[in-house]
């Protein structure tokens, strides 16, 4: 689930950040794909090397990490998107969104390692595969939609701002998604040492 709405605000922030960065800063299209597809997308990659990296380098001291790492990565990203998305310059605001991009990817690596290690050795595809069913049916599924829901709901109030406020909104589900991280660190260690154990 911590991952499921990671992604629910992913998908959410990939589908409509293009669109705010053009509708209220009036960016052209070329430009917002270029800092989309250089600054964002590196960003987020990097993420996803260090989240490997640094869930197995911290988790050698206690594995509790392959589940506080995402929690803090979400939870550290939630006020750097607040700020850049209230920013007045665009260019500050892509600028802020660099450290949310790289943060919200740490999760990547240690979530997929982690059901790999859970699953027996007959159904680690199988638990590839549902994690991913999860992760799409919430996140790809409901994330833009619920957006443009909210944006097309505040428009009487916001007006062209709405798609702001509604991103903004959205973003908050980033404690949710750090709740379930926090609460899968509380059996994480035991759960392994099961699925590790020679009954499993």
């Amino acid at each position: 689930m911590g991952g499921a709405l990671t992604s629910f605000v992913g998908y959410g922030l990939g589908q409509w950040l293009p669109a705010f960065f053009i509708r209220i800063h009036g960016m052209g299209i070329a430009e917002t794909a270029t800092y989309f597809g250089l600054v964002l997308g590196v960003a987020s990659a990097v993420g996803t090397f260090l989240g490997g990296m640094m869930a197995d380098r911290l988790g050698r001291r206690d594995r509790r990490m392959y589940a506080w790492l995402p929690a803090a990565g979400v939870l550290i990203a939630f006020p750097f998107y607040v700020v850049a998305l209230l920013a007045a310059n665009p260019y500050v605001a892509i600028a802020i969104l660099i450290a949310p991009s790289l943060l919200n990817s740490l999760w990547l690596g240690p979530a997929f390692g982690t059901i790999q290690n859970l699953a027996p050795m007959r159904m680690r595809a199988l638990a590839s595969a549902f994690l991913l069913f999860i992760l799409n049916i919430i996140g790809l599924g409901f994330g833009p939609f619920l957006v443009g829901v909210l944006s097309d709901l505040l428009s009487g109030l916001f007006g062209q701002d709405s798609l702001r406020y509604a991103i903004l909104i959205a973003t908050a589900a980033y404690f949710w998604a750090g709740a379930h991280f926090l609460l899968a660190g509380r059996s994480i260690r035991q759960d392994l040492d099961a699925a590790s154990s020679p009954r499993a």
